[in-house]
């Protein structure tokens, strides 16, 4: 956890730049130059660590995707948490699990696939029929979900960001199988890694 827990800053600078793609204007309700104000190290970092060790210690997992001209900068991520061992969070939906973010940036370069087929294919406590994730109601992130196999369930909580609600979608999968045969078959080199 303590090398995790030292990316806190890179994940909070993935997190505002993805984000700011896809929750400013024109793609979505925030003024440009909103998320980053609000997603600073300086103000995240704590948060960050604190997220960090409440989906280690449901018994999640992160998986990264450092950039390959500068390691210490972070390009991917995902993570995963199960639903029946929650903080309070997603306590409502049982025996599944829950992908708390799939970031990429650049975009649509294969490296949200990539953490995504980690998380789902590569960990071995992994054994879940079903997966659930919140997308950004409108985000263009949503089509990429649907096409790999995730269905629209819905509006689920939202949440808001400098006093400006944003609502959020949740999406489910089931089986897991198909979302990871879906991946493979758009990048076959993950094929390879599970």
């Amino acid at each position: 956890m303590p090398e995790l827990l030292a990316l806190a800053p890179a994940i909070v600078n993935l997190t505002a730049r993805s984000y700011t793609r896809q929750l400013e204007a024109p793609h979505g309700p925030l003024e440009p130059g909103t998320v980053q104000r609000e997603y600073t190290v300086a103000a995240k970092q704590e948060a960050q660590e604190g997220r960090i060790k409440r989906i280690l210690g449901a018994g999640g997992a992160y998986y990264i995707v450092r950039s390959p001209e500068d390691p210490a900068t972070l390009d991917g991520l995902a993570n995963f948490k199960p639903m029946a061992d929650t903080d309070g969070w997603y306590d409502y939906v049982t025996e599944h699990s829950y992908i708390t973010d799939v970031l990429a940036d650049p975009p649509q370069k294969g490296i949200g696939s990539a953490a995504l087929h980690a998380t789902l294919a590569d960990n071995p406590g992994y054994r879940y029929e079903a997966v659930h994730l919140d997308g950004f109601t409108g985000s263009s992130v949503n089509t990429w979900y649907e096409k790999i196999g995730f269905e629209d369930g819905g509006a689920s909580n939202g949440w808001e960001l400098a006093g400006t609600a944003v609502p959020t979608t949740r999406y489910t999968a089931a089986p897991v199988s198909y979302v990871i045969g879906q991946l493979e078959a758009a990048h076959p080199g993950l094929a390879t890694r599970s």
